[in-house]
């Protein structure tokens, strides 16, 4: 055949075949043949051509987004249940396999109590103590310093209940302790006690004779209280830090010599035209590398979108006059606490985590759409409601609240620290924002004067 001809032939034809010209794309579930514990699920992709294109699930109409994007809600039963999609061109089956409910109780773990107490020390800075034994993050107490000697009178499972003072008890994961030659508890005693301000900061020194346990909660300043102290009434010493001159964080460590200390930041000054000169903030951009975060009905990542905000927003902040750091300048895997230490490492003042928001399988047939902020600390709720009220005021995003959230990357912060939903990556409303650059930018700005606005207010 005449080489031209055929190049003719070719073209002609493949000009002729619409599923060339038309198609859509899956983005979730992520594969045609998963499982999913829930009684319902959605359908979240794409279309190539959706001013004429139909797309059908079971024969059912899917509504498009005008950006081609669409996201469809189906139930699922118990067992097995099968998808057919199609536009009229090319079909694409799913399987999805919901488990059956098991009522048959799992069995508990039996509750130890020892013949005698016995002395263990942590093994690491990052101890946690619990209310109860339990992963709830809402059952955290605090964190206590390595070599920290505490009173163990029974386990549960993973954990050891331990003997804080006279009425007060705590559990702790047994991998965060090891065992000592200490046949009994002896008390803590209080040698000295100092304070000193300089211009940024208020200082709390106690000299103890060995470390402590101790807890911090924010009640309109912080109250501090120390366990296991010999002169003091039920074996708890408490002391509260007013708020006045208004905090900016604290940070609390052990010195080698046993020295208890305590550092209140005091709330920073800016001048008359808001400049955020001095001002230290970290940018999060959440995500990265292998960990993806939710998938847009585009195919979109939520870790790229976030990076790109992020990076608007360094911008804006350094025309500012503040000095910025960011937790990851590319697409780099990091993990939640190295974000928090890296944040304390360089002695912010402020911490803002960057999201986009999505919804699990439970909630699918939720339509939720707009921007949230959340906070875990009493001191970041007003930082979360200025930087939430901007930017829905200037992107005109629907105003979904700010929530408490026991949320790693916002705890065990030392300065106020917010994470911010900027909207739902699986809404094609939403998303549709998302990913235009000069919503980006609105959002970026948008942050910069809910900082400016916070530190105004508190002032």
């Amino acid at each position: 055949m005449n080489q031209s001809f055929f190049k003719f032939t070719l073209g002609f034809l493949l000009a002729l075949t619409p599923s060339l010209c038309y198609g859509f794309e899956i983005v979730y579930p992520k594969s045609n043949n998963v499982t999913i514990n829930s009684d319902k699920t959605f359908f979240i992709g794409g279309v190539k051509e959706n001013d004429s294109q139909t797309l059908f699930i079971n024969e059912q109409k899917v509504p498009i987004y005008k950006t081609g994007a669409f996201k469809y809600i189906v139930n699922l039963e118990e067992g097995e249940n099968k998808f057919v999609i199609s536009d009229n061109i090319q079909t694409q089956i799913y399987t999805i396999y919901r488990p059956k409910f098991n009522s048959a109780p799992i069995p508990a773990a039996e509750y130890e109590i020892f013949d005698s107490p016995t002395i263990i020390s942590t093994n690491t800075d990052d101890a946690l103590l619990r209310n109860s034994p339990s992963e709830d993050s809402w059952a955290r107490l605090g964190t206590i310093s390595k070599d920290t000697k505490l009173k163990v009178l029974g386990q549960y499972g993973q954990y050891y209940k331990i003997q804080l003072a006279q009425d007060d008890y705590a559990w702790i994961l047994k991998k965060f302790t090891q065992k000592t030659s200490d046949q009994e508890m002896i008390g803590t005693k209080i040698l000295s006690y100092t304070y000193s301000e300089t211009k940024n900061k208020r200082i709390y020194k106690l000299k103890l004779n060995q470390k402590t346990p101790y807890i911090i909660n924010q009640n309109h300043g912080y109250d501090i209280v120390l366990y296991n102290m010999e002169d003091f009434e039920y074996g708890r010493y408490e002391f509260h830090i007013n708020s006045e001159p208004v905090p900016f964080g604290y940070k609390v460590f052990y010195n080698s010599d046993n020295e208890l200390n305590i550092e209140v930041k005091k709330f920073p000054k800016t001048d008359s035209n808001q400049n955020l000169k001095n001002i230290k903030i970290t940018i999060d951009p959440g995500h990265g590398g292998e960990e993806y975060g939710a998938i847009g009905c585009l195919g979109e990542k939520e870790k790229d979108l976030n990076l790109e905000i992020s990076n608007k927003l360094k911008n804006e902040l350094v025309k500012q006059g503040a000095t910025v750091f960011i937790t990851r300048e590319t697409d780099t895997d990091l993990g939640l606490y190295e974000r928090v230490k890296f944040t304390n490492k360089n002695d912010s003042d402020l911490f803002i985590s960057i999201h986009s928001n999505a919804l699990p399988d439970t909630l699918a047939n939720v339509d939720k759409k707009g921007t949230e902020v959340y906070y875990f600390y009493p001191d970041s709720k007003n930082f979360a409601k200025h930087i939430l009220e901007s930017i829905v005021k200037n992107t005109k995003t629907e105003n979904s609240g700010i929530h408490k959230q026991s949320f790693a990357v916002i705890r065990n912060h030392q300065c106020p620290c917010v994470l911010v939903e900027v909207g739902y990556i699986i809404n094609p409303e939403d998303e549709e924002k998302l990913i235009n650059q000069d919503f980006q930018q609105n959002v970026a700005k948008s942050i910069v004067e809910g900082v400016k606005n916070y530190l105004n207010d508190v002032q």
